[in-house]
C-alpha cells in the first residue's frame, strides 16, 4: 500500500470552527449570491440575496405563516429615516396593537377602537366628471367610483346612471357633487324617486344628492330614490 506522505502546512485549530451544539459568533458570516441561509428539517425558511434582479428574499417555503414579532415593528426606506409602516405594540406589551401608515414620513392612516383614523383628503374612488360645458347626455358610471362631481356650465344637463350592480337583491348607491347647479335645467333619469316628491332645486354654490336602488335588475329602467342634503 503506498503511504500518504502528505502533511498539514497549517494546524487546524478547534475554536476556528462554530461547535456542533451551539456557540458564539463573534465575526460576521458572508453569504454569497444565492447562497441560502435555511432554517428547519425541510429548508422551511429561507433568507438569500439573488444576483439576477439584485433582490433579498425571506422565504416561507411551506403553507405554514411566517411570524415576525416586535414590540415596534417598523419598515422604513433604505437609509432608515422615512417610515412607511409602524406597527406599535403599545406600551409595555400589553396594550392594543396599532398599524400605522405613513406618506414621506408623515402618519396619514391608523387603526383605532372603532375602525380607523385618518389624515388628509380621500382620492379613491372619485369620479371627477369636470366641467360640463356644453350640456348634452352626462353618464355617471359607478364603476369609476362611488361618489361623483361635476360643475355645471352653460348648457342643459341630462343625467344617466350606469355601472351598477344588476344581481337580484343587491342595492347600489353613490352621491353626487354638483357646483353651479341651478344655472342650467338638469333633467334626471325617468325612474327616479324624490325624497320630497319632486326633483330639488338647486343651488350656485355646492348641492350634495345621494341616490339609492335596490331594483338595479331592472337597469336600465332602476328605480332610484334621490335624497338632497342641500
Amino acid at each position: 500500500m503506498a503511504k500518504d506522505t502528505r502533511k498539514f502546512k497549517r494546524a487546524v485549530t478547534p475554536s476556528t470552527y462554530l461547535d456542533s451544539t451551539g456557540g458564539t459568533m463573534t465575526g460576521n458570516m458572508v453569504f454569497g449570491d444565492d447562497k441560502k441561509l435555511t432554517f428547519g428539517d425541510d429548508t422551511d425558511l429561507e433568507v438569500y440575496h439573488t444576483a439576477t434582479g439584485n433582490e433579498t428574499h425571506i422565504d416561507g417555503k411551506n403553507s405554514r405563516p411566517v411570524y415576525i414579532r416586535a414590540k415596534d415593528l417598523y419598515l422604513t426606506n433604505a437609509a432608515g429615516d422615512d417610515k412607511a409602516i409602524h406597527v406599535d405594540g403599545g406600551a409595555g406589551g400589553g396594550a392594543a396593537t396599532v398599524v400605522k401608515l405613513y406618506y414621506d414620513d408623515v402618519e396619514k392612516f391608523k387603526t383605532s377602537p372603532t375602525g380607523f383614523e385618518f389624515t388628509g383628503t380621500p382620492t379613491e374612488g372619485l369620479n371627477n366628471l369636470g366641467t360640463l360645458t356644453g350640456g348634452g347626455t352626462v353618464n355617471i358610471d359607478l364603476t369609476l367610483g362611488n361618489v361623483a362631481m361635476a360643475y355645471i356650465d352653460d348648457a342643459p344637463v341630462t343625467f344617466t346612471f350606469s355601472g351598477y350592480d344588476e344581481t337580484v337583491g343587491n342595492s347600489n348607491s353613490f352621491t353626487l357633487i354638483l357646483v353651479g347647479g341651478d344655472a342650467q335645467q338638469i333633467t334626471w333619469p325617468a325612474f327616479t324617486m324624490w325624497s320630497d316628491g319632486k326633483a330639488p332645486s338647486l343651488s350656485a354654490t355646492n348641492d350634495v344628492l345621494t341616490f339609492i336602488t335596490t331594483s338595479g335588475s331592472l337597469a336600465p329602467n332602476a328605480i332610484w330614490l334621490g335624497f338632497h342634503a342641500g
